[in-house]
């Protein structure tokens, strides 16, 4: 029975203010920060617990009561707590003989966990240790983090963005030097360990307009190490960092602002024709007769023709020939009536270079430039305005094209299922009638095979040598690669079970199927999600391993992030052992003895730009294409695919394996 859920309205005023303070806002409020204790907490604790609650009151709340939570084992009830209390920070506590003095900070998004930490607390010295005034509640800190290590790792990266919300408050536009009471410096050392302190500025005489500053330690004094993290994928970072399109500045044309924060503006003028330009009205500036004369004769010579062909009429007056006209003197009879006349003869320009072909998009026959997608078949190139309309045409070239044209089939009015017109069908049967008598007359002659839907769905030989032969090019050299110099022996087969790590997690470690075998690649499955997050990994890639290995390094096996946030069901630590059982139970495990050793890699970076190379495409992980080294920076290359517009081109590490070698090697195993 479906459970339809009640639509929450106000019924009065007050109650219409709580629903629209509870709605997302444009510009957020200090965040509140939620305090509670673990299975056990020990005295230190509770004193670091109630100094970090002075400081971030009064948008802060404590639970004073003790909760069997393990968050890194389950982090629903820590969800749970922060959904009822509105909080999108927490601060937990725990101490065990395992874990002792320990401290985890989180954050959510969208009431689900975001990133956390967890810390060791190895000293505190509480505000009460410091015999000095405070500062007066709500007072907005000054943060200053010292070392470079807060930049170096994406822990304390992350560890950084999470001290920044809790200890911030609202926006302002102006700073006053009476209104900085209050410093929190964090110092990151190189031993890895976190130093908090907490200072009260104050301003004394200094016998000048500027004040003398001094910090007066106020507490509390925190020495922290690090422990476990959990930090987020890509994209869910990517979803929590967008902006509101009402906070997004909009681009103003013409209009730039340069380091100093001048602006300046461009305008644009047309061409100025000096001819046409309204000037005061001079003897000296007039057109003389015969210069009217002349412009009225062009224009009637343009009219009558716009080819090749002489225009002759009489014209009663004496022209200036230095233009470019031809006079010439001639005498007609006629009725009587002899005349003499000065003809004038021109020669009038014939219409020049034909305009430049219009290109039309494929699907929907727009003219549009450019044309930035471009779909390569086997009888020429197809482009187009858009990638919905790219992917259109590929839903109907699926179903039905034609086998002449390469065109998607449309409508009724085709003459058959296999071509789009009867122009079409006449052509490829007077074609095919071509190859049959060549193939009476020499039938050993191989003929070609009929084309396939797409160009990479049928397996066609793909000659290296000569392709670098006609692009006059040289290929990427084999130390630049992180890869063999043969390809890995792939044993792997359907339906085997092994570990590997979660791309979206990638410090979890799931169970995985071998869904596709491609050369020496595997398309893995992790068991709990579906088929849309699926992935592709060498066979010796250090990511997978057979299963048990995990266990032996003292890991355990989680359930995968695809199946937590996106499938249609949820998993908690309670159910996970259980499904785990059941699909190891009697499945076909990947035995050790096939999984490769990953090869070393470079030790610099050794690509130049236009080398060629075979590269993943990351929009269709499965292909493998040929590609060219656009641009090198410091350690990345810019791949960019011949071919291709500039929508597929991306930047990489060359450790990271996305490309290969155009050797024959990698060539009879990839393609």
């Amino acid at each position: 029975m479906v459970v339809i859920q009640r639509v929450v309205k106000a019924t009065t005023r007050k109650g219409k203010k709580i629903l629209l303070k509870k709605e997302p806002q444009v510009i957020e409020g200090p965040k509140k920060a939620l305090f509670f204790q673990g299975r056990r907490s020990s005295e230190k604790l509770r004193r670091l617990s109630k100094d970090l609650f002075d400081l971030k009151k009064p948008d802060a709340q404590m639970l004073t009561k003790k909760n069997d939570i393990t968050v890194f084992e389950n982090v629903t009830p820590v969800e749970a707590f922060c959904k009822k209390h509105e909080s999108p920070v927490f601060v937990m506590t725990s101490h065990s003989k395992k874990r002792p003095d320990n401290l985890v900070i989180g954050r959510m998004f969208n009431h689900n966990l975001l990133d956390m930490v967890e810390l060791h607390v190895e000293n505190i010295e509480g505000m009460k240790a410091f015999a000095c005034s405070k500062i007066v509640l709500g007072t907005k800190p000054s943060l200053v983090f010292n070392g470079p290590a807060w930049e170096e790792t994406e822990v304390l990266k992350h560890l950084k963005s999470i001290f920044i919300d809790i200890f911030h408050r609202e926006e302002v536009d102006s700073v006053r030097l009476q209104g900085l009471e209050h410093t929190i410096s964090f110092t990151a050392t190189p031993e890895g360990k976190i130093l908090i302190r907490s200072y009260k500025v104050l301003l004394k005489k200094s016998g000048c307009r500027a004040p003398r500053v001094e910090l007066e330690e106020m507490g509390p004094r925190i020495d922290l190490s690090l422990r476990r993290s959990k930090l987020p994928t890509e994209d869910l970072m990517k979803e929590a960092l967008r902006k509101p399109r009402e906070l997004k500045v909009t681009k103003k044309k013409n209009v730039s602002v340069d380091k100093l924060g001048t602006t300046h503006g461009r305008i644009h003028v047309g061409k100025q024709e000096i001819n046409r330009i309204q000037t005061r009205k001079m003897k000296g500036l007039k057109k003389t007769v015969d210069e009217r004369k002349l412009k009225r004769a062009a224009k009637l010579a343009t009219a009558e023709n716009n080819n090749n062909e002489w225009c002759r009429f009489s014209y009663p007056d004496v022209i200036d020939t230095r233009s470019g006209c031809e006079l010439i003197e001639t005498s007609e009879n006629g009725a009587g009536i002899s005349t003499r006349s000065m003809c004038l003869i021109l020669e009038v320009r014939g219409p020049g270079r034909p305009p430049k072909k219009i290109v039309s998009c494929t699907w929907c026959n727009e003219n549009k430039l450019p044309l930035k997608y471009v779909l390569p078949t086997t009888n020429g190139k197809k482009e187009f305005c858009s990638e919905t309309c790219l992917a259109e045409f590929r839903k109907a070239y699926i179903k039905g094209a034609c086998l002449q044209c390469d065109n998607v089939i449309r409508g009724a009015n085709s003459p058959s299922k296999d071509f789009c017109s009867t122009y079409c069908m006449n052509k490829y049967q007077k074609k095919a009638d071509l190859q049959n008598r060549v193939a009476a007359i020499a039938p050993t002659t191989p003929l070609d095979a009929s084309p396939g839907p797409f160009q990479y769905e049928t397996y066609q030989p793909f000659d290296w040598d000569e392709y670098l032969k006609e692009t006059n090019s040289a290929p990427a050299p084999a130390n630049c690669f992180k890869q063999g110099l043969s390809p890995p022996l792939n044993e792997f087969k359907v339906s085997m079970k092994l570990e590997a790590l979660d791309p979206r997690n990638v410090t979890s470690t799931c169970i995985a199927t071998v869904i596709t075998v491609l050369g020496s690649r595997l398309r893995l499955r992790l068991d709990g999600s579906d088929n849309k997050n699926d992935f592709w990994r060498l066979v010796d890639s250090r990511e997978i391993n057979p299963v048990g290995h995990c266990e032996q390094s003292g890991g355990m096996l989680q359930p995968p992030l695809a199946a937590m946030a996106f499938a249609g069901f949820r998993m908690n630590a309670s159910s996970w052992p259980m499904f785990l059982t059941k699909t190891l139970n009697g499945a076909l495990m990947a035995p050790a003895n096939i999984f490769q050793k990953e090869p070393p890699g470079p030790k610099s970076n050794l690509f130049q730009v236009g080398q060629k190379l075979e590269a993943v495409d990351k929009k269709n992980p499965q292909l493998i294409c040929c590609a060219t080294v656009g641009a090198v920076k410091n350690d990345q290359i810019h791949v960019t695919f011949d071919g291709w517009r500039g929508a597929f081109d991306y930047w990489c590490n060359p450790p990271a394996r996305r490309t290969t070698p155009a050797t024959a090697a990698t060539r009879s195993s990839r393609r």
